[in-house]
């Protein structure tokens, strides 16, 4: 399913350090998926990432561009109190993809 055309993916709280995991994601943002980081360190969880074998660069090169959005607060926080984060996390919901 995370391979099908204008598909959104939202990342919470994933360090990508397991590989089956990221033998998933991979292809997902080689097929067009959208993803958002929800992690306390944002796009920088990327730099802990486990490395699959035939992946050159690492899962950070092969999902760099399907990433449109990253927030490093906890979704308590921005659904409860930072309007600005909240907004950001719901355009990705609802915006169109192209």
């Amino acid at each position: 399913m995370v391979c099908e055309p204008k598909t959104r993916m939202m990342v919470i709280g994933y360090g990508f350090q397991v590989i089956h995991i990221n033998k998933i994601i991979e292809p997902a943002a080689a097929a067009g998926t959208k993803i958002f980081i929800v992690d306390r360190d944002g796009v920088d969880a990327l730099n802990r990432a486990k490395t699959v074998v035939n992946a050159p660069g690492g899962i950070k090169h092969a999902i760099w561009q399907s990433i449109i959005g990253a927030s490093r607060r906890n979704l308590i926080e921005t659904s409860t109190k930072d309007m600005v984060k909240r907004t950001k996390v719901m355009h990705f919901f609802t915006s169109p993809l192209i």
